[in-house]
């Protein structure tokens, strides 16, 4: 039986002229500090690495500026991709083909609900970003 993978997509609203890699960028920045020091990001020479707790949780390459393919980790398999889009109106967020390394059972009462509310935060952080970007505009 093969692995199972999980999909999460997430759509904000955004501001026009946003970019997919403006959203990537903004996104692993803001990561970097959402979780206080239990989650720190590292970008470096196409790489991210998200540590937990100081360990090697989830490191993607960039495939492009707003597309990653999962190379590993604690929490990840390899495969599957986390990629950003944009449309005039709305940023997508979409981990696509995500296999964890954790049993399905655990994923679902640890890192998926994390996940899920971590990228609920980062909405509201875009659309807070956007709105102050919007009224500082002349």
């Amino acid at each position: 039986m093969p692995p199972t993978t999980i999909e999460s997509v997430h759509r904000y609203p955004v501001s026009p002229g946003r970019t997919a890699e403006s959203v990537a960028r903004s996104y692993w920045t803001w990561l970097d500090g959402a979780w206080g020091p239990l989650v720190h990001v590292n970008v470096a020479d196409n790489t991210v690495t998200i540590r937990l707790l100081g360990a090697q949780a989830i490191t993607l390459q960039a495939t492009s500026p707003a597309d990653y393919a999962v190379r590993g980790g604690l929490l990840a398999r390899p495969g599957g991709h986390f990629r950003f889009s944009c449309t005039p109106e709305h940023a997508v967020a979409a981990l696509l083909d995500f296999r964890p390394a954790l049993p399905l059972w655990l994923y679902r009462l640890s890192h998926g609900p994390a996940h899920t509310w971590t990228m609920r935060r980062f909405g509201r952080h875009l659309a807070q970003h956007d709105a102050h970007a919007v009224e500082e505009t002349p």
